[in-house]
């Protein structure tokens, strides 16, 4: 919908239009030679908001509401942010910024960051682009998200691809810069400026990598999420004593349990630690104790945990050997079962047994009736496999309950059974016999040891050792699992299945150590995470791996060898129920140092994948370093192949060292190319340049707004010959902000003159404009206040600037004879990079600090309108004293000098005085050294008859200013002009003094 307001004070639209398509389409269709170049007499707001003529060609929204609202005639909007309540004020006060434009007193907040002050690269989403003026060091935007990945395992390559800025710039190689070090001296470093609009679809830096924000470091302060523990899972049981027996591992009953979730999938470490014997002397150490158990091979590859922990090979074995065999311990019933019916008639037995300096034991309880001996020898059975006692129950011969101990091999102890006499009577008879075993005697197996590089192994920790022995990795597959126990398979150092491994020798201990290794499970993963953004869809995509603590191995002895870890990763569309995708990768290299990896996939199709992934090799030992983290995830998204804007591409690779120390921290000093003014003429091309005219005719070109070109001309050649420029770069600014901006940094300000843009410099005067007096002032007349000096008021200024040398903040004092310092009132400019040209401003501020302290202000008619802002006015006044204002009524020729008649009597008190007057076009014409004629009324001065005022009727009669040359005026300077009413003017003017302008060419001391 479209309303169209014909005043800013009407509340209601006058006219009111459905509408679909642009805000410029429904102009050309209705509005009779709309011009769409031209400068509009109404402004246009989208929803409340300002819509800026450049986006006028945007279709509208079927909810959108268009206010089309009429401007006063005459006033025009300067740009297309300013605000409706700005565009009510008439041309000359529309305009009216402080100079220089600054903040005070330690600085004022805006709406956004000054980019002259960002030191760091940032994404600015959805942001403006920034133009810098002049030159100026800029830390650029990014375009696309950085790229950061492996090159080489100890390479962390970077790639960017930035905005420097809307529009052209000349970007020197010596400004390019990576913090303070040039790009050019900097090793492994490359980079391409790219002008607007240039094809860099072939450039690499250009690519739009995406990162997954969930795949990096993490809160517990690891560089990528650690691929180490089997989510879901716990890693190891919560028990405190275990049993080893074969290929069993059982937790005793009340001694804990193994985690529910564990399973066939699993592999698991296990350090099953033992008392060994170690013999000194020889050219190698003997290793003596329960090595059989491991099948051990000249050859094998083990690991020893514990005492004299390192990777071996075994060089020698000799088995054990059998001396006794001993014999095992019983507990025989003397006569038969009284009742297989023992759901009637409970009986409840104890047993233990101590084997290895550990007692077995438990609480049988019989609660059921048999059919015969063999069901009630089974039960007893039953009740020892579920408690993890190792005892059978069997049929003596004689059809008696007997109970056999451990063994092979025997302990040598009793085997103890308690409880009631008359449950015992009922199961074994009134005699039961027990029968203690011999224990079985053995010599054990011994080995002897090389290191990994062939190296015999002597110097271990003397006599008694505790270790733990297996093949290297310790690693066992889990064939079958309860919470009770589990049945495993040993792997070889290979991750083979040892078909003839002969199992653990029996052992119960506490010094067994068994915790998860690696899985094949469907649980354990990292992730899935998304790699693409929603409403995206990628075709490759690309993963990191970070070592923390290297890839290697060692033996104990300082050494050190290759080590491998493998990782699976899986993928497929996300949200899906698709079976995923898979590719395992294997790493394997010698590295003690951090060390990453950066692998790419292409997908077969195009699609938005969600991304998991898991380790698949084992974790890491005490002797092998394999700590792997999953460091980044990214996708290849779709790139523009140009930009409107001056693009910087930019790899950096480090050549020594993983480190992130060059991101964000790519700058340039880039020096805009705009056209110039020559010989009075503005350039057809863009220049190099950092003059100030030509930045501000840039900003009205931009808007097609019209400018005053003579006073460009003029002021262009005032700066360039005092050397100022215009440095700064804009991110959110309106244009008259900017606009004024550039001409505070030439001690100039904004102004509208008939709808054309007017810089206008204030500066030394010589020539008035037209006069004020009680002849043409209305009301009470002319109104002087003085502002006195202030005990609170600054008595010195400190102008802060960036200074193009360093491009940081410097800060130059601003005093004048007598200024102590003592309160300091700070200025910060901006688009200033020069000492001297900083000083100047700060100087100009100070003493207008002090010599203007005088305000005027008075009524007037439409005359009013005939000043502009600045404009260097006399000011009189009727106060006796000072000078007097009268109507010409004759002028006439008295030899060569001009008779001046007038209305009032004048005061020829004093010397020096002077006559003035103002003509029929409203000049000041004078002021002339003045006599007294023949009366009063008659003043006598030489006066060209040129300049002779037109007398006739038709004409209003001239207004003549008369009094000593010192004080026949006020010199001031308009600040504003404003309308009241129908025909009244009113203006504020200061009052002018030479001394504001005496530092303008001066240079700041040393």
């Amino acid at each position: 919908m479209i309303r169209v307001f014909a005043s800013i004070t009407d509340k209601d639209p006058s006219e009111v239009h459905e509408w679909t398509g642009s805000v410029r389409g429904w102009l050309c269709a209705n509005i009779d030679e709309f011009d769409q170049h031209a400068v509009a007499p109404f402004a246009v707001q989208v929803n409340g908001a300002i819509l800026p003529r450049e986006h006028w060609g945007r279709d509208i929204e079927p909810d959108d509401v268009v206010d089309i609202t009429v401007q006063p005639q005459g006033v025009s909007l300067l740009v297309a942010a300013v605000t409706l309540r700005e565009t009510l004020r008439p041309v000359i006060n529309a305009i009216i910024p402080d100079v220089p434009n600054r903040a005070t007193g330690g600085g004022a907040a805006g709406r956004g960051v000054d980019l002259s002050e960002v030191k760091a690269n940032t994404a600015r989403l959805g942001g403006t682009v920034p133009e810098i003026f002049g030159e100026f060091r800029r830390f650029p935007d990014y375009l696309v998200p950085p790229h950061r990945f492996f090159s080489d395992k100890k390479k962390l390559s970077q790639r960017f691809f930035l905005c420097v800025g809307a529009g052209e710039y000349n970007v020197p190689l010596a400004g390019r810069k990576i913090g303070e070090s040039q790009m050019t001296a900097l090793p492994g470093v490359s980079h391409t400026v790219y002008d607007p609009d240039e094809d860099v679809s072939a450039d690499v830096n250009a690519e739009w990598w995406h990162s997954s924000t969930e795949v990096g470091a993490t809160s517990a302060g690891n560089s990528g999420i650690p691929l180490t523990r089997i989510s879901g899972i716990d890693d190891s049981p919560d028990a405190s004593i275990f049993t080893v027996d074969g290929t069993d591992i059982t937790i005793p009953d009340g001694a804990g349990t193994f985690p529910a979730a564990w399973n066939s999938t699993l592999n698991v470490r296990i350090e099953s630690y033992q008392d060994y014997e170690i013999i000194t002397g020889g050219t190698r150490d003997i290793i003596r104790g329960p090595v059989d158990q491991l099948g051990p091979f000249v050859g094998m590859k083990i690991e020893v945990a514990g005492d004299n922990a390192g990777l071996y090979e075994i060089n020698s074995y000799t088995a054990g050997a059998v001396v006794d065999a001993g014999s095992v311990s019983s507990y025989t019933g003397s006569a038969a079962p009284s009742t297989l019916d023992f759901a009637s008639s409970v009986a409840v037995f104890g047993i233990d047994q101590l084997v290895n300096a550990a007692f077995f034991g438990g609480n049988i309880t019989i609660d059921e009736a048999f059919a015969n001996l063999a069901g009630l020898i089974d039960f007893i059975n039953g009740k020892f496999a579920e408690k993890n006692l190792p005892f059978t129950a069997q049929d003596n011969g004689s059809g008696y309950v007997e109970i056999l101990g451990a063994g092979p091999p025997y302990p040598g102890t009793a085997l103890n059974v308690s409880g009631s006499p008359a449950e015992l009577e009922q199961i074994f008879g009134a005699s039961p016999v027990s029968v203690t075993g011999d224990e079985t005697e053995v010599t054990d197996g011994e080995i002897t040891l090389s290191y990994p590089d062939g190296d015999p192994v002597f110097g271990l920790t003397e006599n008694a050792a505790r270790m733990a022995i297996g093949y290297e990795n310790m690693d066992y597959s889990i064939d079958s699992a309860s919470t009770s126990s589990i049945t495993v398979s040993r792997l070889t150092d290979t991750g083979a299945v040892d078909g003839s491994w002969p199992g653990f020798d029996f052992l119960t201990s506490s010094s067994v150590v068994i915790y998860i290794s690696s899985t094949d499970a469907a649980i354990g993963w990292a992730g899935p995470f998304t790699a693409c953004p929603a409403g995206e869809v990628t075709e490759k995509i690309e993963y990191d791996l970070f070592f923390p603590n290297g890839l290697w191995e060692t033996f104990g002895q300082g050494g050190s060898f290759p080590e491998s870890q493998t990782i699976e990763i899986q993928w497929r569309e996300a949200g899906s129920s698709d079976a995923w995708e898979s590719e395992v990768k294997t790493v394997k290299t010698r590295s003690r140092d951090q060390i990453g990896y950066t692998f790419s996939i292409d997908l077969a199709s195009a699609m938005r994948p969600e991304v998991r992934m898991r380790r698949a090799g084992a974790a890491s030992t005490a002797f092998k370093f394999r700590d792997v983290e999953w460091y980044g995830l990214r996708a290849k998204l779709d790139a523009p192949s140009s930009y409107p804007w001056t693009t910087i591409s930019v790899e950096v690779e480090d050549a020594e060292e993983i480190a992130g120390a060059s991101e964000n921290q790519i700058n340039v000093i880039a020096k805009r190319k705009i056209p110039v003014l020559s010989g009075g003429e503005w350039t057809a091309g863009n220049v190099e340049t950092a003059d100030i005219i030509p930045a501000l005719r840039y900003m009205a070109e931009s808007i097609s707004m019209p400018y005053d070109d003579d006073a460009m001309v003029s002021l262009d050649s005032l700066y360039k010959s005092r050397g100022d420029t215009f440095n700064y770069v804009f991110q959110e600014s309106t244009l008259r902000e900017a606009m004024k901006t550039a001409l505070g940094a030439g001690m100039a300000e904004l102004t509208l003159d008939d709808g054309a843009i007017k810089p206008i410099r204030d500066g030394v005067r010589t020539t008035f404009e037209q006069a004020f007096s009680p002849q043409n002032m209305t009301g009470d007349g002319l109104s002087r206040s003085f502002t006195s000096v202030r005990p609170d008021e600054p008595d010195g200024v400190d102008v802060e600037y960036t200074d193009s040398q360093t491009w940081a903040q410097q800060t130059v004092e601003c005093r004048l004879p007598g200024d102590f310092g003592d309160k300091v009132e700070t200025l910060k400019l901006s688009g200033v990079t020069n000492r001297t040209q900083a000083w100047r401003i700060g100087m100009r501020y100070r003493r207008q600090q002090k010599y203007r302290r005088w305000d005027y202000s008075f009524n007037t008619e439409l005359e009013g309108l005939n000043a502009g802002y600045m404009s260097y006015v006399p000011l009189l006044d009727d106060i006796p004293g000072y000078g007097q204002s009268s109507i010409m009524r004759n002028i006439a020729a008295i030899g060569d000098d001009a008779r001046i008649t007038v209305t009032e009597d004048m005061d020829w008190s004093g010397t020096g005085h002077v006559v003035a007057f103002r003509n029929e076009y409203g000049e000041l014409v004078g002021p002339y050294s003045a006599s007294m004629g023949n009366n009063n009324r008659e003043i006598v001065a030489d006066i060209p008859v040129d300049v002779w005022p037109d007398l006739t009727e038709r004409q209003e009669p001239p207004h003549v200013y008369f009094g000593t040359s010192d004080k026949w005026t006020f010199p001031a300077l308009i600040q504003s002009i404003e309308p009241s009413g129908g025909l009244q003017v009113g203006i504020r003017a200061v009052n002018y003094d030479e001394r504001v302008y005496a530092d303008d060419d001066n240079a700041p001391p040393e």
